[in-house]
């Protein structure tokens, strides 16, 4: 044999390797699929058993919910608190349930505890914005009930900075500096601000333009309310014709203030009022 015999007798050696080599790494890729694979299986059974115990959580909480409205409505408190637990023991994300816990341990003067609840609502992770807000807007409510008007305006304050137009709130805001703290200019903007953004926004429209007559400004509340457009909500409906009237009053076109007036006159809230300016105004 030649000196150059077993280099290449080693040569031979070591390229005949190559496809065992080769084909071993497949097996192995072959068996690492095959493990990715049934784990994958195993995890999507176990979340699909996961899912579906969710589910029938979430069922068995909604027949609770269900019931324990039916009592709320019945005036039954404390059965449908009773109640209400259980739909939070069978779902704890359940926010709804939290908000109606509240409204039930404030009906029995519970403050502390219906409070707690408001802000577990609030606060519950991946919560429903309008919940919230409905949290939020109780929480706030039973605040002024109970004079602490600075907590009240926090409250909104915090929804407010993730939400920053959000109308039922900052209306809410609204009303609270100009009826309670009597910071009615800052009331004022944020009404402006909602019926930028909201323009039939009803409660905002009767409130804006009774701030408006108030100061003696009665063409910014035509204007607003011909923005706002034909507002049919039963609440606001004949406020914002009372005030319609008030404005044109105050411009002295009689016949059409009286005309709104009239029409103001058939809602209870306003017959005094409206019957009033009637009285004054039409010819004797």
């Amino acid at each position: 044999m030649t000196k150059s015999a077993p280099f290449l007798f080693y040569i031979i050696l070591l390229f005949s390797t190559f496809p065992i080599a080769f084909a071993q790494e497949q097996d192995d890729d072959g068996d690492d699929y095959t493990v990715q694979l049934e784990n994958w299986k195993q995890k999507r059974k176990e979340t699909d058993s996961l899912n579906q115990s969710r589910r029938a959580a979430r069922e068995q909480a909604r027949g609770y919910y269900k019931e324990g409205n039916r009592l709320s409505k019945a005036k039954r408190w404390n059965e449908a608190i009773s109640i209400y637990h259980k739909a939070i023991t069978a779902d704890s994300s359940y926010q709804k349930v939290y908000v109606n816990l509240g409204v039930a341990y404030r009906r029995t003067g519970e403050i502390n505890r219906a409070m707690v609840y408001y802000d577990l609502a609030i606060h519950l992770p991946n919560g429903n914005t309008n919940i919230t807000a409905k949290a939020v807007q109780y929480k706030v409510w039973l605040l002024s009930d109970v004079k602490n008007y600075s907590l009240a305006i926090e409250t909104c304050n915090d929804f407010l900075k993730n939400n920053a137009v959000h109308p039922e709130i900052s209306y809410i805001k609204a009303k609270l500096l100009k009826d309670q703290l009597n910071r009615t200019d800052e009331a004022v903007a944020i009404l402006e601000q909602i019926v930028n953004h909201h323009p039939a926004h009803a409660a905002s429209v009767y409130e804006l333009s009774n701030c408006y007559n108030e100061a003696k400004e009665p063409e910014r509340t035509l204007r607003l309310i011909n923005q706002a457009g034909n507002i049919e909500e039963e609440k606001w409906k004949y406020g914002i014709l009372f005030e319609r009237a008030e404005a044109l009053r105050l411009l002295n076109r009689t016949e059409e203030a009286l005309a709104d007036y009239r029409k103001a006159a058939n809602d209870k809230r306003w017959k005094e009022s409206a019957e009033y300016w009637i009285g004054v105004l039409q010819p004797k």
